[in-house]
Parts: structure tokens; C-alpha cells; sequence
């Protein structure tokens, strides 16, 4: 029933996506309004801790993912959820907890360090939700993977960071992680009192000079 719901929750994104890029109904010509428009301002995708898949799976499809739905579970303890997938030939499992707090301590995730027995070869982290991408090796530590499955989580990193970034990283060969940019802020008005001074209208008085008196004569003998 789980995988059932999984599989028509993807389906109907995807239509949702595919309807979005439709090409527009043509429309009749329209009156170009008097005052133009200021810019709109681009919301922010960032989303908070707690995160949902839901989210972070719509980011994957809105970003050209294709991707294998296979099972899903159900919450247990301080996993709420998570899903199976299947993304350019390699298991893609991503798994969501009650808090970033609770990933850290209870998902065995170490950024720290290198991928152990039972690890993927790739995974990243980002407020409460996990993203692993290969197979669980349990003979050994992951090898190095190709290139292409490296260049794969690439992407699945560049869609997910605007969402639930700066996301940290356990992988035996490491991917580049897009660096967060800042939110711009406005600049604080200046105070009162750093305003520069109002010049003085009253117009300054030149000192007449002063006259020089004439030297004094000497009487003749």
C-alpha cells in the first residue's frame, strides 16, 4: 500500500512538472499598463528544520531527475520516513528525521570521516534529512566509483543545497558542494548624530588690516 502511494505520489508531480512546461495558450494582444512593474523579489527556497521528503523529492523532479520509486517506510523511532529509489542504474535512499539534532546522533553519519563497512559510497546531509547514493558495501569500505555515478550526485547535491544546505559530506571520493551564499541585508541608516554638520549661513567678517604708522623724522643739527 506504502510503495502503491509512493509510486501515484510521483507520477502526479511529474504531471505536474510536465504541465508547467507546456507551451502557454496564445492570447490576444494586451494594453501595456501605464506605470511599469517593479522587479519581484525571488523567494527564498530554504526550507526549515524540520524538512519534508515530499519537498526534497519535487526538488529532485523539478530539476530533471529521473528516478525509480521501489519501497518506502514507515516512521520508527526518530526516522520519520523513507524512501527507496532507484537514479541512473544505483540504489538513491533518502531518509528523514524528527530533527538535524537526531540525524546527527542516531544515523551513524560522520563527515568526519570516510565511508566504513556498510556505507555508500556517497552521502550528504542537510538539516534533518539524509541522501545516500550506491549500495551498502558490508564486505569492506566503498571503493572509488566511476566517474559518471560521481558526476550523478553532482546533481542530486546542486538541486538539494538551495533547500536544505550548507550540506555536509561522507564519501569515498568526495563531490564539490555548492558554497552558501548570503542573504543580502540593508545597510542601517545613518544616525543623527554621524550626519555631517550643517554649514553656517552667516557669512564670516574679514578684519580690516590695520593702518602702518609713518616712521618718525630726526631734527637737523
Amino acid at each position: 500500500m506504502r510503495t502503491s502511494r509512493l509510486i501515484a505520489w510521483m507520477v502526479g508531480a511529474a504531471v505536474l512538472v510536465g504541465a508547467c512546461g507546456s507551451a502557454p495558450a496564445t492570447q490576444g494582444p494586451t494594453t501595456a499598463p501605464s506605470i511599469a512593474a517593479g522587479p519581484t523579489p525571488t523567494p527564498n527556497p530554504q526550507l526549515h528544520d524540520p524538512a519534508s521528503l515530499g519537498a526534497v523529492l519535487s526538488a529532485l523532479q523539478v530539476a530533471g531527475l529521473s528516478m525509480t520509486p521501489n519501497s518506502a517506510d514507515a516512521q520508527s523511532g526518530d526516522m520519520v520516513e523513507r524512501l527507496h529509489l532507484t537514479y541512473d542504474g544505483w540504489p538513491l535512499t533518502l531518509t528523514a528525521y524528527t530533527s538535524s539534532h537526531t540525524l546527527a546522533s542516531q544515523s551513524g553519519f560522520d563527515p568526519k570521516s570516510r565511508p566504513g563497512i556498510g556505507d555508500p559510497p556517497f552521502t550528504v546531509a542537510g538539516l534533518n534529512i539524509l541522501v545516500e547514493f550506491g549500495a551498502n558495501i558490508h564486505d569492506g569500505s566503498p571503493a572509488v566509483p566511476d566517474s559518471q555515478y560521481a558526476v550523478a550526485f553532482e546533481k542530486v547535491v546542486l538541486a538539494l543545497s538551495p533547500l536544505i544546505g550548507p550540506l555536509r559530506q561522507q564519501s569515498s571520493s568526495p563531490v564539490a558542494l555548492p558554497t552558501p551564499v548570503p542573504t543580502p541585508t540593508a545597510s542601517p541608516a545613518p544616525s543623527p548624530s554621524a550626519a555631517s554638520p550643517k554649514a553656517s549661513t552667516k557669512p564670516k567678517v574679514t578684519p580690516k588690516p590695520k593702518a602702518t604708522p609713518k616712521p618718525k623724522t630726526t631734527p637737523k643739527p
